[in-house]
C-alpha cells in the first residue's frame, strides 16, 4: 500500500505489525515502532515546506494589477462582463498596482462611468451603480436584497451613482430619504453605534446601554456622516471638554452635552463602539470583489508572520496559517475565498519570475505538490498523535501507561492499564462528538 501511495504522493502507508513479534518486543521498541510513522510524516512536512518557502515560492509573484475574484450581483461590473480570473491593469488610464490600489483609484474617480483596462482582453466601460453591500440588521430591512443587491438611486431626490455623490447628498441633513430599486426608506445618516459602554461619557449623558440602536449624526458643529468621520470630529476637542452631541435613539433625535473621556492614546472619546459605514450601511459603486492574491502568497511563503514572535512562535504561526489556507473563507472574516494551491482558476493572478522563470507553469505545479504534501502529512501526523486506539498515539499512550504501572505497587496492573487507555479513548471520541454536534444542539 505504501509503494502505491508513494507513486502518487508521499503520505506514508498503513502498517499492521506482527502481533506475536509485537508482544515479544520491549516497550521501548514498541514505542519507537509506533512513533516511526508520525516522525516520518513530520519529516516529510519539514522537507516539503523548506522547498516550498525556498526556491519554489521565491520564484512566484503576484501579477501586476487587481485580480477579480467576483463581481457583485446587479453591479455595473457584472453587466460589463467582468468575471473571475480577469486582472484589472488600469482605470481611466491610471495604472492599477494591486487590489488595494484599485479601491483608492476608484474612490478618486468622480465620473458615472469608468473605462477598465484588462491584462488579457479589450477595455470595457463600467457604469457605476451605488449598491448596498451590507447593512446592520434593522436599519433598512424593508429594502435590503441580495440578488441583485439593492441599488440606491436618489438621496432626498438628488440622483446618486457613486459613494462620493452619496456623501455630498447627506452632508447637510442628519435625516435622509433613500430611494432604491426596492422602495424608499428614511433614516438618520451618521455613525451607527454598535455598543454604548456603561460608565462611558455618552452613557453618562443618558444614552441607552442595552443595545438600543443609536446613530451619532453631529459632534459640536461637525457633521458626522459615517463611522470614519467620528474620530476627526472628536479630535477637534480635548478630553474633559464638554461638547453637544446630536444622536438618534430608535429614530428619535437626542441632543445632549457630553463631557469627553480619554483613551490610552490621549484622544477624546465618547465611550462607544461604532459599526463601519453610513449608519451601518456598507456601500459599493464599482462592483468588483478583488481576489486577495498577495495575502494568500504571503501566508504561503511565511512572509505574513508577525515580527517579534521568535523562531518557535514563527514556525507555529506559519503552520497554523498553512492549515487554514484551504478553509480561509470560513475562518477569516475579511476573506471571501479559500486557497487550495495554484489551481487553474487562480494561476492567472500569479507570474513566475527570477532564475527559474524559464520553467514556467511547472513551478506552480511543483508548488502545488509541495503544498499538499506538507498539508496532508502534517494533518496525518497530528491525527495519529491523538491518544486513542487504534491510532499510533493510542499505542504510545498504552506503552507509557504500562511503564508507569509497572513501577507502582498495585495488583492487576494490566487491568489498570486497560482501564486508563480505554477511558482516554472514550473521552477523545466524546470530545469529537461534542465538537461536531455540540453547536447544533446548542442552537
Amino acid at each position: 500500500m505504501g509503494v502505491a501511495l508513494f507513486a502518487l504522493i508521499p503520505i506514508g502507508a498503513f502498517v499492521e505489525p506482527d502481533a506475536d513479534n509485537q508482544r515479544e518486543a520491549d516497550r521501548g521498541a514498541q514505542t519507537r515502532m509506533f512513533a516511526a510513522g508520525i516522525t516520518n510524516n513530520f519529516a516529510v512536512t519539514a522537507i516539503a515546506l523548506l522547498l516550498l518557502v525556498g526556491p519554489i515560492a521565491a520564484s512566484v509573484a503576484v501579477a501586476p494589477g487587481a485580480p477579480v475574484g467576483d463581481t457583485l450581483p446587479g453591479s455595473g461590473a457584472e453587466e460589463a462582463g467582468l468575471e473571475h480570473g480577469d486582472v484589472i491593469t488600469a482605470i481611466d488610464g491610471q495604472p492599477v498596482d494591486n487590489e488595494s490600489h484599485l479601491e483608492d483609484i476608484v474612490d478618486g474617480v468622480e465620473g458615472e462611468t469608468v473605462e477598465v483596462s484588462l491584462r488579457d482582453g479589450e477595455p470595457v466601460t463600467v457604469e457605476r451603480r451605488l449598491l448596498i453591500l451590507g447593512a446592520v440588521p434593522g436599519v433598512v430591512e424593508d429594502v435590503i436584497g441580495q440578488d441583485p443587491l439593492t441599488r440606491i438611486t436618489r438621496v432626498d431626490g438628488t440622483p446618486v451613482d457613486t459613494e462620493s455623490a452619496f456623501a455630498s447628498a447627506v452632508e447637510t441633513e442628519s435625516v435622509a430619504t433613500l430611494t432604491t430599486n426596492r422602495g424608499n426608506v428614511t433614516i438618520p445618516v451618521g455613525a451607527f453605534v454598535a455598543q454604548v459602554n456603561e460608565g462611558g461619557p455618552l452613557a453618562d449623558a443618558g444614552a441607552p446601554t442595552d443595545g438600543t440602536a443609536v446613530v451619532i449624526t453631529q459632534v459640536g458643529d461637525q457633521r458626522v456622516t459615517n463611522a470614519s468621520a467620528l474620530r476627526p470630529a472628536l479630535n477637534q476637542y480635548e478630553p474633559g471638554e464638554s461638547v453637544a452631541v446630536e444622536a438618534y435613539v430608535e429614530g428619535q433625535q437626542m441632543v445632549t452635552d457630553v463631557q469627553l473621556g480619554e483613551n490610552d492614546d490621549g484622544e477624546p472619546i465618547l465611550g462607544v463602539g461604532v459599526q463601519d459605514g453610513y449608519s451601518g450601511l456598507i456601500l459599493d459603486d464599482f462592483g468588483v470583489d478583488a481576489y486577495p492574491a498577495n495575502q494568500f502568497l504571503t501566508m504561503l511563503t511565511g512572509q505574513a508572520i508577525p515580527d517579534g514572535v521568535g523562531i518557535a512562535g514563527g514556525v507555529f504561526f506559519y503552520l497554523i496559517q498553512l492549515l487554514v489556507l484551504p478553509f480561509a473563507g470560513l475562518v477569516g472574516p475579511d476573506l471571501n475565498y479559500n486557497f487550495a494551491g495554484f489551481t487553474a482558476d487562480v494561476t492567472g493572478f500569479f507570474v513566475v519570475e527570477g532564475p527559474l522563470a524559464f520553467v514556467g507553469g511547472a513551478i506552480l505545479l511543483g508548488a502545488n505538490l509541495l503544498f499538499w504534501t506538507a498539508w496532508i502529512n502534517f494533518n496525518l501526523a497530528l491525527f495519529n498523535c491523538i491518544p486513542a486506539f487504534p491510532l499510533d498515539g493510542g499505542h504510545i499512550m498504552r506503552t507509557s501507561v504500562e511503564a508507569v504501572a509497572s513501577r507502582l505497587p498495585i495488583p492487576h496492573g494490566r487491568k489498570v492499564v486497560t482501564a486508563v487507555t480505554l477511558s482516554v479513548t472514550i473521552a477523545m471520541i466524546g470530545a469529537l462528538l461534542v465538537l461536531i454536534f455540540g453547536p447544533m444542539l446548542l442552537s
